[in-house]
């Protein structure tokens, strides 16, 4: 790694006043957008098609257009915040925390570590749920981690990363975790806890030399979350729907099955994916029907009466669900209209 990347040539226990910027200036940029953007998003419902309502939901993008590229919502989703609690203590932390790094850091250094914890983050929790999550958390545990594995170099960074601060940040985040697997708040703990390790590890990295190696491998381990969440996650019922979803609207039918079943074993909503392991059973019956496969046919249809039958009994959460596929009914009638078409002529 090039020298002029190093945060520990900034100086010991004192900043390097010739890098690093006298006021945090970059940090209360962000502060102020996240605040904007924020109220743009509880307020611009009622002015849909106006320059508000875009600034206030440009920030969340769905996982279904994150997986489709729109990659830019990995990092757009740390300024949006659901909550006045959740923008109050995230804001606060990054005022306190990534003033202190700004101003000891060349501003350069500042952005692209912002950049890389905001990715992970966003990924991580993508790994993890399945959804890139809303915040700025995950970059606050970064850069908290950043400043507790080089606070022996800083004296600015000692004085916030404390032993107070870490029991802080890592009681606060187990009992995210706690509240979450009980049903009673839905927090993203992949973005924290893959935020704080991203931070932690280039710290690291940087300041404890003899064990580099061993904070390089972490760093990549990371790396490989970051590219498996954005393109092959089969352990994740959301990814595998999706993905069924994608097939389906290819009339890769049999495909489309697979992976909906998949999504079905790994945790996926029993009643709507039942659904739509049916309609690709009845698709399969038409192109059997096609095909003049009529036991082909038959089978496949009792298939789809099963799965509409358990579809109808099953108990559907009340949680938000993602997009199913379209309904058959119309494919169903092309596909039978070009079945009865007679062949071409060959020549």
């Amino acid at each position: 790694m090039p020298d002029d990347f190093d945060f520990s040539q900034s100086g010991k226990r004192k900043r390097n006043k010739a890098e690093a910027p006298d006021q945090p200036l970059m940090t209360q940029v962000l502060c102020l957008l996240c605040v904007v953007i924020t109220l743009a998003y509880f307020t611009s419902n009622a002015a849909k098609g106006t320059l508000w309502y875009t600034v206030g939901h440009f920030g969340l993008v769905s996982t279904e257009d994150i997986w489709s590229g729109r990659y830019y919502g990995l990092l757009s989703s740390f300024f949006v915040h659901l909550s006045i609690l959740h923008i109050y203590f995230n804001m606060t932390w990054l005022w306190r925390l990534g003033g202190v790094l700004e101003t000891t850091i060349a501003p350069w250094k500042y952005i692209i570590f912002l950049i890389g914890a905001g990715i992970v983050g966003s990924c991580s929790e993508l790994a993890l749920s399945g959804q890139t999550g809303a915040g700025a958390s995950g970059v606050v545990y970064a850069i908290f981690g950043l400043l507790w594995a080089g606070r022996g170099s800083f004296a600015e960074w000692r004085s916030v990363a404390t032993r107070q601060n870490l029991n802080l940040f890592v009681g606060w985040g187990l009992l995210c975790v706690v509240l979450t697997y009980a049903h009673i708040m839905p927090i993203a703990n992949g973005a924290h806890w893959g935020g704080f390790a991203y931070g932690l590890a280039v710290g690291w990295i940087f300041f404890a030399p003899r064990r580099r190696p061993i904070w390089w491998l972490a760093l990549a381990g990371l790396g490989a979350i970051c590219v498996m969440s954005l393109f092959w996650m089969p352990w994740s019922w959301v990814w595998n729907w999706d993905q069924g979803g994608r097939k389906y609207e290819q009339k890769n039918y049999r495909e489309a099955l697979r992976l909906y079943e998949r999504s079905l074993r790994t945790g996926g909503t029993v009643s709507p994916l039942k659904e739509n392991i049916a309609d690709c059973w009845q698709m399969i019956a038409v192109e059997a029907e096609a095909r003049h496969d009529r036991k082909a046919m038959e089978e496949a249809l009792t298939q789809a009466k099963k799965f509409y039958e358990e579809a109808k009994t099953a108990q559907v959460p009340k949680e938000v669900e993602p997009e199913r596929p379209p309904r058959t009914e119309d494919l169903i009638e092309q596909i039978r209209k070009k079945a009865q078409k007679p062949p071409a002529d060959k020549k």
